[in-house]
């Protein structure tokens, strides 16, 4: 089946953006890091599902995804600490974590009842990779249930800063908190690269 690893995000605004850019180069100036933000190649966003997607089904998930954005209004983001994270299977990662928001968390319930079962049980393959013993009986669950390891449900909603290459820092804030936010108002479709990286944007659709 011809398949293409997804991710289903919200795009931040420009100053948010830019900012994501400037922490990541700031990271990767003190660390050998996999990727450096640049809003490009390597888009920051938020993650609200990442799944490995069937291309036949491609159609059905854009109108299904247009329907929920018309169904939705604009989201306040609040962003502030940045924390590296050393446990299996995120090691070495280092997001700017997003404030408790049960707004993201519909939009998040809403995405994944239409796009769960569109998926036809196809993983990505970063997560078919995975050494399922290191695992924790809820990131089984998860991904037995939804192809994913997913935000809000094993870990706060965030930008991606960079990924450190060998990391041997453990968990805790790695870089001064940086408190920030802005209105969310698309919700967008994103080619998935290694690492959790979006590479492309192939679709957005505007909030009511």
């Amino acid at each position: 089946m011809l398949s293409t690893g997804l991710n289903i995000i919200i795009l931040p605004d420009e100053k948010v953006k830019q900012t994501s850019i400037e922490l990541s180069r700031k990271l990767t100036s003190k660390y050998d890091t996999y990727f450096s933000l640049d809003g490009a190649r390597y888009h920051p966003h938020i993650t609200i599902y990442q799944l490995q997607f069937p291309d036949k089904n491609f159609d059905k998930l854009n109108t299904l995804i247009r329907e929920i954005a018309s169904a939705t209004k604009p989201i306040t983001v609040q962003l502030g600490a940045i924390i590296h994270c050393a446990e299996y299977p995120n090691n070495g990662f280092v997001s700017w974590n997003c404030e408790y928001n049960h707004n993201l968390i519909d939009l998040q319930r809403r995405v994944l009842e239409i796009a769960n079962s569109l998926r036809e049980g196809l993983v990505t393959a970063g997560i078919g990779a995975l050494d399922r013993s290191k695992l924790t009986p809820d990131e089984i669950h998860s991904i037995d249930t939804n192809g994913s390891l997913l935000p809000n449900l094993l870990f706060p909603f965030h930008i991606t800063i960079g990924r450190i290459r060998d990391s041997k820092e453990k968990t805790k804030e790695i870089m001064p908190r940086r408190e920030m936010s802005f209105l969310a108002e698309k919700i967008f479709i994103g080619k998935l690269s290694e690492h959790g990286i979006v590479s492309e944007i192939l679709e957005e659709y505007s909030f009511i």
